[in-house]
């Protein structure tokens, strides 16, 4: 159910062009997936939302993705990628 929300949220930023709220909620698509034990799902959105908090240069919601990436790879026993 989380999910269908976010992808409705999704479908209002993209419409609206709003590329911080499209990250935003990338990020939390891949939070989802993280918490459901699908790391590879999880780190497509994560890294979709870095590479656009990256272009943006939005730092704040930057570190919220590297944060959940870095989660993803501890949560997954992958610590040379959670560096």
């Amino acid at each position: 159910k989380a999910r269908s929300h976010f992808t409705q949220a999704y479908q209002g930023f993209e419409s609206k062009d709003d590329s911080i709220g499209i990250a935003a909620t990338f990020s939390n698509i891949g939070i989802l997936f993280s918490e459901n034990g699908q790391a590879d799902s999880a780190f497509f959105y994560i890294n979709k939302a870095i590479g656009i908090n990256t272009r943006m240069d939005n730092k704040y919601n930057l570190c919220i993705a590297l944060q959940a990436k870095a989660n993803t790879c501890l949560e997954n026993e992958m610590y040379e990628q959670a560096i």
